[in-house]
């Protein structure tokens, strides 16, 4: 079950968040905060959903700045009126309720928001020793991934203990734990209306977690995959993922893993039940260490974008490059030969090591343009390419420039490394894929250039992902027309 979080300043902010909430929501948890002196009762006509009234002191992490006991009164009100639950904060003298009113009206909770898990396992006992049939709540900060996977075994240990609970991580680390809890025997978790501010570090929009990840429906037997990165708010693949999955019936979820260590995730992925990843910027080299097996493809061009998780090892593929010269070959003229065109790649990472050796194994004269020689360098001799710096691209002349870096990319894509002068070549081709038109492209074009978005390149380079782990491809047009409505929707955010 999905709680929808209203934590609003004004009863008419409040009104407006009721009556506009998507569909998904289970119960509306009514924070009163900020609302506990006015006429906050009139909210409760406003929604059919049960609702779960919180009103949480600064020292819990919310705004109620008021005494105590005006607090405590709240919650009785609240009580008297109906509603489903109440939450009480362990520790305080909220939990005076408990002598009061029946457990299964209440949810006994600790919220703790200082980094690290020291202290949690005795915070959990403490709630254990309530009465039975109240509900239990721990909401604690997730530093790294593997913080996140003790939601998973303090579940199982509320679970053996017969109590209903909800154990969740908070913090971008926290997400995939945030979407799965259901799954793994969470009473529920958490969203906020779309178009709110989150109530709680990690909480995603209502929309996402009801429709993009399909929280209610993801079974414990679930084929898990995901996109491992740092960030990974901008991406697109969860929503193509995703339904791709739906298109083919596969019971599964495409979740989201921003971090920025990845050897955490990779030793943690059997415990996350993981069949593959995604791996964007910056970890499609720094993985390697890590990986058991790699395809000819990846060990060529030195990165990997896919791993497939299978017989207890971890193996590498790039699906990147051979994407690229796909969308590059359907942008250019139908008699375009390889052979001896010169092609500039600006960037020396990941995308760059794929992209370089997929149109080097074409022929192309390929040359990398990188503001850290010694990284452009080693890049450029791994994949048979030329290097220069940055500093020269204004100077040289080619029929391709290709743009490798993540700059440029939503939110802050008001931001271009490139100006007018760097920008000589028949065919400007962007990788960044969010937003559709970045402000490079729209420079190029100024300049009379031809350019390509990078979203023609994502789209091919995650249907060889899904194909590699699923063994079937999505119906033509699927991540296609999933990518676009994710771009529609972040626009419309």
């Amino acid at each position: 079950m999905i709680v929808v979080t209203i934590h609003e300043r004004t009863l008419g902010a409040a009104r407006r968040r009721l009556a506009g909430l998507a569909r998904g929501a289970g119960m509306v948890e009514l924070r009163l905060d900020d609302l506990a002196d006015q006429d906050w009762q009139v909210l409760l006509q406003e929604t059919t959903l049960p609702v779960l009234v919180t009103c949480r002191g600064r020292l819990s992490g919310g705004r109620f700045d008021g005494p105590e006991e005006a607090r405590l009164a709240v919650l009785r009100q609240a009580l008297q009126a109906g509603v489903a639950r109440v939450d009480l904060e362990s520790g305080t003298p909220a939990e005076d309720l408990i002598q009061e009113w029946p457990g299964d009206r209440l949810v006994l909770s600790h919220h703790e928001f200082r980094p690290g898990t020291q202290g949690l396992e005795e915070h959990l006992g403490r709630l254990l020793s309530s009465p039975g049939d109240i509900v239990i709540k721990l909401a604690f900060m997730a530093r790294r991934t593997s913080d996140a996977l003790l939601a998973r075994k303090w579940l199982r240990r509320t679970r053996a203990a017969g109590r209903a609970a909800v154990i969740l991580p908070m913090g971008e680390e926290g997400i995939p734990a945030r979407i799965l809890a259901p799954s793994w025997g969470a009473a529920w978790t958490y969203a906020a209306p779309d178009g709110a501010a989150p109530a709680a570090p990690g909480q995603l929009p209502l929309s996402q977690m009801a429709g993009l990840y399909d929280v209610d429906n993801i079974g414990p037997d679930a084929v898990l995959t995901g996109i491992l990165g740092s960030p990974v708010t901008a991406s697109l693949s969860p929503w193509m993922h995703n339904r791709g999955l739906r298109n083919l019936g596969i019971a599964g979820c495409y979740l989201p893993f921003a971090t920025s260590d990845a050897a955490d995730l990779l030793l943690n992925a059997s415990a996350w039940g993981l069949h593959g990843l995604s791996v964007t910027h910056p970890h499609k080299e720094v993985v390697l260490p890590w990986l058991d097996d790699l395809s000819d493809t990846a060990r060529r061009c030195g990165a990997v974008n896919t791993l497939s998780f299978a017989g207890g090892g971890i193996q590498g593929e790039n699906t990147d490059g051979e994407a690229a010269c796909r969308a590059l070959e359907e942008a250019l003229p139908h008699d375009w030969q390889w052979p001896g065109r010169k092609v500039a790649i600006v960037g020396a990472g990941g995308a760059s090591r794929a992209v370089g050796w997929a149109l080097g194994r074409r022929q192309a004269v390929v040359t990398l343009y990188s503001r850290d020689a010694a990284q452009g360098e080693r890049t450029a001799a791994a994949i048979g390419a030329l290097h220069r710096d940055l500093k020269t691209l204004g100077n040289d002349t080619r029929e391709i420039l290709i743009h490798a870096t993540p700059v440029g990319t939503w939110p802050n894509h008001d931001v271009c490394l490139l100006g007018s002068r760097e920008l000589k070549a028949d065919l400007v081709f962007d990788l960044v894929s969010n937003p559709r038109e970045t402000l490079l492209l729209r420079r190029a074009a100024s300049e009379g250039c031809s350019t390509l978005g990078g979203l023609s390149m994502l789209v091919r380079q995650g249907e060889a992902q899904f194909h590699l782990w699923h063994g079937e491809k999505p119906s033509p047009g699927c991540f296609m027309a999933a990518a676009l409505e994710g771009l529609r929707y972040q626009v419309g955010k």
